[in-house]
Protein backbone atom coordinates (compact mmCIF):
# COMPACT_ATOMS: atom_id res chain seq x y z
CA UNK A 1 0.00 0.00 0.00
CA UNK A 2 2.91 2.22 0.64
CA UNK A 3 4.59 1.51 -2.22
CA UNK A 4 1.60 2.21 -4.22
CA UNK A 5 1.35 6.01 -2.82
CA UNK A 6 5.26 6.50 -2.97
CA UNK A 7 4.71 5.65 -7.00
CA UNK A 8 1.65 8.07 -7.15
CA UNK A 9 3.63 10.55 -5.59
CA UNK A 10 6.65 10.25 -7.95
CA UNK A 11 4.16 10.06 -10.35
CA UNK A 12 2.81 13.59 -9.67
CA UNK A 13 5.72 15.17 -9.38
CA UNK A 14 7.34 14.07 -12.18
CA UNK A 15 4.37 15.48 -13.79
CA UNK A 16 4.48 18.55 -11.90
CA UNK A 17 8.17 19.35 -13.01
CA UNK A 18 7.14 18.32 -17.04
CA UNK A 19 4.77 21.23 -16.64
CA UNK A 20 6.60 23.50 -15.02
CA UNK A 21 9.38 22.82 -17.66
CA UNK A 22 6.82 23.49 -20.48
CA UNK A 23 5.38 26.55 -18.93
CA UNK A 24 9.16 28.08 -18.87
CA UNK A 25 9.34 26.58 -22.68
CA UNK A 26 6.11 28.42 -23.56
CA UNK A 27 7.58 31.56 -21.85
CA UNK A 28 10.65 31.93 -23.40
CA UNK A 29 9.22 31.04 -27.09
CA UNK A 30 8.21 35.07 -26.53
CA UNK A 31 9.54 37.65 -29.13
CA UNK A 32 9.93 40.99 -28.79
CA UNK A 33 7.59 43.01 -31.02
CA UNK A 34 10.13 44.33 -33.79
CA UNK A 35 11.26 40.68 -34.43
CA UNK A 36 7.75 39.65 -35.07
CA UNK A 37 7.35 42.63 -37.26
CA UNK A 38 11.20 41.91 -38.74
CA UNK A 39 10.40 37.92 -39.19
CA UNK A 40 7.01 38.02 -41.17
CA UNK A 41 5.62 38.97 -44.61
CA UNK A 42 5.66 42.62 -43.85
CA UNK A 43 7.80 44.42 -46.04
CA UNK A 44 6.34 47.42 -46.71
CA UNK A 45 4.87 48.60 -43.03
CA UNK A 46 8.98 47.28 -41.99
CA UNK A 47 10.10 49.77 -44.48
CA UNK A 48 7.69 52.50 -43.32
CA UNK A 49 9.20 51.89 -39.92
CA UNK A 50 12.43 52.19 -40.82
CA UNK A 51 12.02 55.34 -43.38
CA UNK A 52 10.31 57.18 -40.15
CA UNK A 53 13.12 56.47 -37.96
CA UNK A 54 10.69 54.26 -35.56
CA UNK A 55 12.83 51.14 -34.93
CA UNK A 56 14.21 52.13 -31.79
CA UNK A 57 10.57 52.92 -30.31
CA UNK A 58 9.38 49.75 -30.96
CA UNK A 59 12.18 47.92 -28.74
CA UNK A 60 10.77 49.88 -25.81
CA UNK A 61 8.60 48.09 -23.19
CA UNK A 62 4.60 48.41 -23.34
CA UNK A 63 4.68 48.56 -26.99
CA UNK A 64 0.94 47.41 -28.65
CA UNK A 65 1.51 47.55 -32.69
CA UNK A 66 -1.01 46.79 -35.78
CA UNK A 67 0.68 44.92 -38.82
CA UNK A 68 -1.06 45.75 -41.75
CA UNK A 69 0.27 42.64 -44.03
CA UNK A 70 0.75 43.02 -47.78
CA UNK A 71 -3.02 42.45 -48.93
CA UNK A 72 -3.90 45.38 -46.71
CA UNK A 73 -1.45 47.61 -48.55
CA UNK A 74 -2.42 46.29 -51.68
CA UNK A 75 -6.15 47.35 -50.83
CA UNK A 76 -4.65 51.06 -51.32
CA UNK A 77 -2.77 50.40 -53.62
CA UNK A 78 0.69 50.01 -52.03
CA UNK A 79 1.70 46.69 -54.22
CA UNK A 80 5.40 47.25 -53.54
CA UNK A 81 8.21 49.45 -51.55
CA UNK A 82 8.56 51.62 -54.71
CA UNK A 83 5.10 52.85 -54.13
CA UNK A 84 6.41 54.31 -51.21
CA UNK A 85 8.56 57.50 -52.63
CA UNK A 86 5.54 58.72 -53.80
CA UNK A 87 4.51 59.41 -50.19
CA UNK A 88 4.86 62.36 -48.45
CA UNK A 89 7.18 62.49 -45.47
CA UNK A 90 4.06 63.38 -43.11
CA UNK A 91 1.91 60.49 -45.24
CA UNK A 92 4.65 57.95 -44.28
CA UNK A 93 4.66 59.39 -40.24
CA UNK A 94 0.56 59.45 -40.64
CA UNK A 95 0.90 55.49 -41.32
CA UNK A 96 3.45 54.83 -38.87
CA UNK A 97 2.43 56.21 -35.78
CA UNK A 98 -1.40 55.36 -36.09
CA UNK A 99 -0.67 51.31 -35.75
CA UNK A 100 0.98 51.49 -32.50
CA UNK A 101 -0.16 52.61 -29.63
CA UNK A 102 1.27 54.87 -26.54
CA UNK A 103 0.72 51.91 -24.16
CA UNK A 104 0.15 48.15 -24.18
CA UNK A 105 -3.78 46.78 -24.86
CA UNK A 106 -4.04 43.47 -23.06
CA UNK A 107 -6.91 42.52 -24.76
CA UNK A 108 -7.83 40.03 -21.83
CA UNK A 109 -8.16 42.77 -20.08
CA UNK A 110 -11.05 43.90 -22.11
CA UNK A 111 -14.74 43.35 -20.89
CA UNK A 112 -17.18 41.63 -22.60
CA UNK A 113 -18.88 43.50 -24.11
CA UNK A 114 -16.80 46.45 -24.94
CA UNK A 115 -17.75 49.12 -27.03
CA UNK A 116 -15.39 51.97 -29.22
CA UNK A 117 -13.21 51.60 -26.15
CA UNK A 118 -10.93 54.76 -26.62
CA UNK A 119 -7.03 53.77 -27.23
CA UNK A 120 -4.97 56.57 -28.00
CA UNK A 121 -2.30 56.19 -30.62
CA UNK A 122 1.33 58.14 -30.65
CA UNK A 123 -0.49 60.70 -33.14
CA UNK A 124 -2.20 61.38 -29.81
CA UNK A 125 -5.13 60.41 -31.91
CA UNK A 126 -7.63 57.68 -30.95
CA UNK A 127 -8.25 54.46 -32.30
CA UNK A 128 -11.62 52.89 -31.05
CA UNK A 129 -11.22 49.02 -29.84
CA UNK A 130 -13.84 46.82 -29.18
CA UNK A 131 -14.68 43.52 -27.99
CA UNK A 132 -17.83 41.39 -28.65
CA UNK A 133 -19.14 37.71 -29.59
CA UNK A 134 -17.51 38.42 -33.22
CA UNK A 135 -14.15 39.38 -31.51
CA UNK A 136 -11.88 42.32 -31.02
CA UNK A 137 -12.10 44.74 -33.41
CA UNK A 138 -9.94 47.83 -34.54
CA UNK A 139 -11.81 51.07 -35.71
CA UNK A 140 -14.41 48.34 -37.34
CA UNK A 141 -11.66 45.82 -38.63
CA UNK A 142 -11.36 42.57 -37.31
CA UNK A 143 -7.21 41.42 -36.99
CA UNK A 144 -6.21 38.52 -38.96
CA UNK A 145 -4.14 37.42 -36.18
CA UNK A 146 -3.62 37.99 -32.85
CA UNK A 147 -3.07 39.23 -29.69
CA UNK A 148 0.06 37.75 -30.10
CA UNK A 149 2.33 38.44 -27.27
CA UNK A 150 5.22 39.64 -27.18
CA UNK A 151 7.96 39.90 -24.59
CA UNK A 152 7.44 43.56 -24.42
CA UNK A 153 3.80 44.26 -25.52
CA UNK A 154 0.78 43.04 -28.04
CA UNK A 155 1.34 42.19 -31.84
CA UNK A 156 -1.97 42.51 -33.55
CA UNK A 157 -1.63 41.83 -37.72
CA UNK A 158 -4.18 43.30 -39.28
CA UNK A 159 -5.57 42.90 -43.39
CA UNK A 160 -6.61 46.19 -43.37
CA UNK A 161 -4.90 49.94 -43.04
CA UNK A 162 -6.17 51.69 -39.70
CA UNK A 163 -7.22 55.23 -40.44
CA UNK A 164 -8.49 57.97 -38.51
CA UNK A 165 -8.72 61.47 -39.68
CA UNK A 166 -9.13 64.37 -37.15
CA UNK A 167 -11.43 65.93 -39.50
CA UNK A 168 -15.22 65.84 -39.49
CA UNK A 169 -17.89 63.95 -41.41
CA UNK A 170 -18.24 65.83 -44.64
CA UNK A 171 -14.50 66.79 -44.67
CA UNK A 172 -13.89 63.20 -44.35
CA UNK A 173 -16.42 62.37 -47.31
CA UNK A 174 -14.93 64.72 -49.60
CA UNK A 175 -11.58 62.73 -49.45
CA UNK A 176 -13.54 59.89 -50.99
CA UNK A 177 -13.64 60.43 -54.89
CA UNK A 178 -16.75 58.26 -55.21
CA UNK A 179 -18.54 60.10 -52.93
CA UNK A 180 -18.42 63.59 -54.63
CA UNK A 181 -22.34 63.61 -55.27
CA UNK A 182 -23.01 62.47 -51.70
CA UNK A 183 -20.93 65.87 -50.67
CA UNK A 184 -22.78 67.65 -53.02
CA UNK A 185 -26.01 66.67 -52.06
CA UNK A 186 -24.81 67.53 -47.87
CA UNK A 187 -23.85 70.99 -48.92
CA UNK A 188 -26.91 71.97 -51.24
CA UNK A 189 -29.51 70.89 -48.38
CA UNK A 190 -27.64 72.97 -45.92
CA UNK A 191 -26.28 69.84 -43.62
CA UNK A 192 -22.87 70.19 -43.60
CA UNK A 193 -22.65 72.21 -40.04
CA UNK A 194 -24.86 69.47 -38.45
CA UNK A 195 -23.01 66.70 -39.49
CA UNK A 196 -19.41 68.48 -38.44
CA UNK A 197 -21.35 68.75 -35.03
CA UNK A 198 -19.79 66.63 -31.75
CA UNK A 199 -21.98 63.56 -32.83
CA UNK A 200 -20.63 60.82 -32.97
CA UNK A 201 -22.66 59.89 -35.90
CA UNK A 202 -22.72 57.26 -38.52
CA UNK A 203 -23.19 57.97 -42.21
CA UNK A 204 -24.35 55.06 -44.97
CA UNK A 205 -23.15 57.14 -47.24
CA UNK A 206 -24.61 56.56 -51.25
CA UNK A 207 -21.80 56.57 -54.01
CA UNK A 208 -21.83 58.36 -57.25
CA UNK A 209 -23.47 55.51 -59.12
CA UNK A 210 -26.22 54.95 -56.35
CA UNK A 211 -27.08 58.58 -56.93
CA UNK A 212 -27.41 58.72 -60.96
CA UNK A 213 -29.40 55.75 -60.59
CA UNK A 214 -31.87 57.52 -58.07
CA UNK A 215 -32.20 60.32 -60.62
CA UNK A 216 -29.57 62.76 -60.17
CA UNK A 217 -27.21 62.07 -63.16
CA UNK A 218 -25.23 65.37 -62.94
CA UNK A 219 -23.62 67.11 -59.54
CA UNK A 220 -25.18 69.87 -61.61
CA UNK A 221 -28.78 67.95 -60.86
CA UNK A 222 -28.33 67.96 -57.12
CA UNK A 223 -27.16 71.35 -57.16
CA UNK A 224 -30.28 72.35 -58.83
CA UNK A 225 -32.34 69.98 -56.67
CA UNK A 226 -35.03 71.11 -53.86
CA UNK A 227 -32.47 71.72 -50.45
CA UNK A 228 -35.38 70.28 -48.36
CA UNK A 229 -36.25 67.40 -50.57
CA UNK A 230 -32.11 66.29 -50.27
CA UNK A 231 -32.28 67.45 -46.43
CA UNK A 232 -34.80 64.20 -45.80
CA UNK A 233 -32.96 61.87 -48.19
CA UNK A 234 -29.78 62.15 -45.99
CA UNK A 235 -31.70 62.02 -42.76
CA UNK A 236 -32.27 59.37 -43.61
CA UNK A 237 -28.71 57.89 -44.13
CA UNK A 238 -27.81 58.74 -40.58
CA UNK A 239 -27.68 56.91 -37.22
CA UNK A 240 -26.74 58.43 -33.71
CA UNK A 241 -23.35 56.89 -32.23
CA UNK A 242 -20.02 55.62 -33.79
CA UNK A 243 -21.11 52.15 -35.42
CA UNK A 244 -18.43 50.21 -36.77
CA UNK A 245 -19.61 47.12 -38.55
CA UNK A 246 -18.75 44.65 -36.37
CA UNK A 247 -21.24 46.69 -34.25
CA UNK A 248 -23.63 46.43 -36.41
CA UNK A 249 -26.88 44.72 -34.82
CA UNK A 250 -29.10 42.47 -36.87
CA UNK A 251 -32.57 44.31 -37.43
CA UNK A 252 -33.92 47.77 -37.31
CA UNK A 253 -31.80 51.01 -36.24
CA UNK A 254 -33.85 54.09 -36.04
CA UNK A 255 -32.47 56.70 -37.75
CA UNK A 256 -31.28 60.36 -36.01
CA UNK A 257 -33.51 62.80 -37.40
CA UNK A 258 -36.00 60.78 -40.03
CA UNK A 259 -37.54 58.94 -37.24
CA UNK A 260 -37.95 55.91 -39.24
CA UNK A 261 -35.58 53.04 -39.24
CA UNK A 262 -33.34 51.36 -41.75
CA UNK A 263 -32.60 47.39 -41.67
CA UNK A 264 -29.16 46.37 -41.25
CA UNK A 265 -27.36 42.95 -41.56
CA UNK A 266 -23.91 41.59 -40.88
CA UNK A 267 -22.69 38.53 -41.78
CA UNK A 268 -18.95 39.42 -41.74
CA UNK A 269 -16.91 42.21 -43.17
CA UNK A 270 -17.53 41.31 -46.97
CA UNK A 271 -21.46 41.05 -46.67
CA UNK A 272 -23.09 43.70 -45.04
CA UNK A 273 -26.38 45.51 -46.02
CA UNK A 274 -28.75 48.67 -45.56
CA UNK A 275 -32.46 48.53 -46.56
CA UNK A 276 -34.59 51.45 -46.30
CA UNK A 277 -38.57 50.90 -45.50
CA UNK A 278 -38.84 51.52 -49.49
CA UNK A 279 -36.44 49.73 -50.98
CA UNK A 280 -36.99 46.29 -52.56
CA UNK A 281 -33.48 45.00 -52.24
CA UNK A 282 -30.93 46.18 -49.65
CA UNK A 283 -28.03 48.18 -50.07
CA UNK A 284 -24.64 47.15 -50.12
CA UNK A 285 -21.65 48.39 -47.78
CA UNK A 286 -18.85 48.73 -50.38
CA UNK A 287 -16.25 50.31 -47.86
CA UNK A 288 -17.08 50.18 -44.48
CA UNK A 289 -15.92 51.63 -41.29
CA UNK A 290 -14.01 55.27 -42.85
CA UNK A 291 -13.54 56.71 -39.45
CA UNK A 292 -13.16 60.27 -38.32
CA UNK A 293 -13.06 62.96 -35.40
CA UNK A 294 -16.72 62.87 -34.95
CA UNK A 295 -17.95 59.33 -36.32
CA UNK A 296 -17.63 57.13 -39.38
CA UNK A 297 -18.95 56.26 -42.64
CA UNK A 298 -20.15 53.14 -44.64
CA UNK A 299 -20.09 53.90 -48.03
CA UNK A 300 -23.30 51.76 -50.00
CA UNK A 301 -24.51 50.99 -53.58
CA UNK A 302 -27.63 52.43 -53.31
CA UNK A 303 -29.80 55.14 -52.19
CA UNK A 304 -31.98 54.09 -49.07
CA UNK A 305 -35.90 55.14 -49.12
CA UNK A 306 -38.66 55.90 -47.03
Amino acid sequence: MRLSFLSSSRKFLVVFLLLGLLACEKEEELQPVLQILNEGDFLIFREIIRRTNNTAILSEPGRTLFIPNQRAWEKIGIKNVQKLDSLKPADLEYYANLHFLRENLNADSLAMPTENASELTRLGVPIYVSKNERGISVNGFIPFQGPIKAINGTVYIMEDILFNNKVPLPTQASFDADLSYFVAAVNRSGLSSVLSGTGPFTIFAPNNAAFIAAGYPTIQSINSANPNVLANLLNYHVIQGRVFAPLIKNGDNATRIAGKSIKLTYTNINDITAQGTGNAQAAKVLKPNASCANGVIHVISSVLRQ
